[in-house]
């Protein structure tokens, strides 16, 4: 069975989460190397899947936090794509 958060490897799903900007920030530097590889591998399944946990979960999450880590993680997938 696959993780909740799959593609994200847990601690980076926790990390975009935190309330601490420096920890969310990481996350994202994370997510845009992941995009970067997926893209690189012509791997697009994993890349909407990416994004589609960033929307559904983290963007309309009620914790203000998650919204910030979905935000930046976003232009984090943005960035790798231009990669």
């Amino acid at each position: 069975m696959e993780p909740p958060y799959a593609p994200l490897s847990e601690s980076c799903a926790k990390a975009l989460g935190d309330k601490v900007y420096e920890k969310r920030k990481l996350a994202s530097q994370e997510i845009e190397k992941m995009v970067t590889e997926f893209n690189h591998k012509n791997n697009s399944g994993q890349i909407r899947k990416l994004i589609e946990v960033l929307s559904n979960d983290y963007a309309t999450s009620r914790d203000a936090n998650r919204r910030k880590g979905a935000l930046i993680g976003l232009a984090a997938t943005g960035l790798g794509l231009g990669k």
